[in-house]
């Protein structure tokens, strides 16, 4: 298991290159997600398989939004 980003995306990169030489490969199927959180809720993250560990979440009680801007 690799913690440092930057060298997992490497390996992860190195596989996929293996793969694509060793046997044809059409993805068919790209997962996404998209989700609204509000500015003042802190330490919710997603994983890989999309679960939201609540372990360490929390609301930020000295959060203030930013003055509106005027528009013209």
């Amino acid at each position: 298991m690799e913690l440092d980003p930057a060298r997992r995306m490497a390996m992860l990169s190195e596989a996929e290159g293996y793969l694509l030489d060793q046997a044809p490969v059409l993805p068919i199927y790209l997962y996404r997600t998209s989700e609204l959180i509000k500015p003042y809720v802190r330490g919710l993250y997603s994983t890989a398989l999309d679960t939201h560990p609540l372990k360490y979440v929390s609301i930020d009680q000295g959060w203030r939004s930013p003055p509106a801007v005027a528009q013209r």
